[in-house]
């Protein structure tokens, strides 16, 4: 019976032992397996960063090209309109001075109604226009403007300009404003279209 638990006891210690020299292992295997995966995180980290730049840099360069385009654009619109508002003011000379300054207004007002439906200028030079209209309703129609049909328009211009100017008043919105000046742009151009400058007599 001694015997018996003697040989028990030294299974016991024998399996007790086994299990101690097998732990150390499977516990040095974990705290590696814990040290590798921090640094896999780390790589993974950096390359999403150097993704994120990439990517960051890429949109930068492309927003940069699109500004540089657009100022481009802006640049050679705004020397169209320059050229077209020259060409305009060459064409409005005649010889009825009170005509010629009330073209340049409307000129002012008109062109950027009309291109780029902005009404500001309008909104600002209403009075202006109500004054050269009269301005121009008054004074005598010199030679090769002197029709009863331009004299009539001619008179008729401070209505119409007063129209324009009663919508800016009252706050109109942009399109009856718009309207209201294309009527009198309409309208100016008879007088715009039938003055012209007297032939000069040959010697």
């Amino acid at each position: 019976m001694t015997r018996f638990i003697a040989t028990a006891a030294t299974a016991l210690l024998f399996a007790a032992g086994s299990m101690s020299a097998q732990t150390p292992p499977t516990k040095v295997e974990k705290v590696e397996k814990k040290a590798e995966k921090p640094e896999k995180v780390e790589k993974v980290e950096k390359v999403e960063k150097m993704d994120q730049k990439a990517e960051h840099k890429a949109e930068h360069k492309a927003d940069k090209a699109e500004h540089k385009a657009e100022h481009k654009a802006d640049k050679a619109e705004h020397k169209m309109d320059h050229g077209q508002m020259d060409q305009d003011k060459h064409h409005a000379m005649s010889p009825w001075k009170e005509l010629d300054e009330f073209h340049m207004l409307v000129m002012d007002t008109w062109h950027p109604a009309k291109d780029k439906s902005d009404m500001k200028p309008t909104r600002e030079k209403a009075n202006d226009l109500v004054k050269s209209a009269r301005k121009l309703a008054a004074s005598p129609a010199p030679a090769g403007c002197d029709s009863p049909k331009l004299k009539e328009a001619a008179a008729g211009m401070p209505t119409y300009a007063q129209n324009v100017s009663d919508l800016v008043a009252k706050k109109a919105d942009d399109a009856a404003l718009k309207a209201a000046l294309k009527t009198m742009h309409d309208k100016f151009e008879v007088i715009e279209g039938g003055c012209t400058k007297p032939k000069d007599k040959k010697h």
